[in-house]
């Protein structure tokens, strides 16, 4: 068995970042066709080590989104919550049964999706709620100026807990109640996360992120965002059960998670903050687009 060297590991690995970044895809649609060209490893410590690079990455472009007010984190954790009790279901159900069939059908829901994708056209309240977005960073970048006795007063404006978690995030307990029924669907959609990214090794990203980018009324920014917070828990847990099942390949899973952890930092960081929503839609379906005409091969 071959071990998987920098060679493989570093471009592979800044390639699944930055998509993963600007997509909201863990890396998986990356890494696990490079491992399969480049490596001698089975398909199931590919998807295991896949798996673990995918974590590794998306916890570092989670935490990059959550500081730009990005992520919807409270609907992230209601599909996290989900995952992780589907997840051992799928690692399990990938040791005895062949995963094509259901890469398949995957594949063909994702290709159908496309559309929808290009054709949801921003909302009234989401241009609202950038504008006010590109408000609130001029306010902590340059601060409020105030006059006092003739002499300027520089006022530092404080980001709340709220802008943390997400726009639509509950503000009190008494909320809490409502906010759930109004976002139950983000659970049924994890049931079917954590199902799938153990079992195909994808990390659930692109399942997330298309459901987001169609269904709910979330810009692009956030759907992406929302999905790599969501990731993170979701990739631990499948990770806990290949690992148990001795398939992930650790080193390899390290150098590959490393680069791609540095590229999603970085795409996260300083490219994504700048790329307008339509653009956001058009890169998105474009890599959804390829994944799922690769998948149906």
């Amino acid at each position: 068995m071959a071990e998987v060297d920098f060679k493989t590991a570093l471009p592979t690995g800044g390639l699944a970042g930055t998509l993963g970044a600007l997509c909201g895809v863990g890396g998986g649609l990356v890494i696990i066709p490079a491992l399969k060209q480049f490596s001698r490893l089975t398909v199931h410590q590919i998807t295991a080590t896949s798996l673990l690079s995918i974590t590794i990455a998306s916890s570092v472009g989670a935490a990059s989104y959550i500081a730009q007010g990005q992520a919807r984190v409270p609907e992230a954790g209601l599909i996290a919550l989900s995952a992780i009790g589907t997840a051992g279901l799928g690692a399990k159900t990938a040791q005895k049964l062949p995963a094509a069939s259901l890469t398949k059908i995957l594949a063909l829901t994702m290709l159908l999706a496309v559309p929808a994708v290009l054709l949801k056209m921003p909302t009234t309240s989401e241009e609202e709620e950038e504008e006010e977005e590109e408000e609130e960073e001029e306010v902590s970048h340059d601060a409020i100026k105030q006059q006092n006795n003739g002499s300027e007063t520089v006022v530092a404006k404080d980001k709340d807990y709220s802008y943390y978690l997400g726009k639509s995030s509950p503000l009190s307990m008494s909320d809490v109640p409502v906010w759930f029924q109004k976002n139950i669907g983000y659970s049924v959609l994890g049931l079917f996360v954590g199902f799938s990214s153990s079992l195909l090794g994808i990390g659930g990203g692109i399942v997330m992120t298309t459901y987001m980018s169609v269904m709910t009324d979330m810009t692009q920014h956030e759907a992406v965002a929302t999905s790599l917070v969501a990731m993170v828990p979701t990739g631990l847990s499948a990770t806990f059960w290949h690992m148990r099942a001795g398939n992930v390949q650790t080193k390899a899973a390290m150098m590959i998670g490393g680069a791609c952890a540095l590229s999603m930092y970085g795409a996260a960081t300083f490219i994504a903050p700048h790329v307008p929503e339509p653009t956001m839609r058009k890169i998105f379906a474009v890599v959804l687009g390829l994944a799922s005409l690769r998948m149906l091969k």
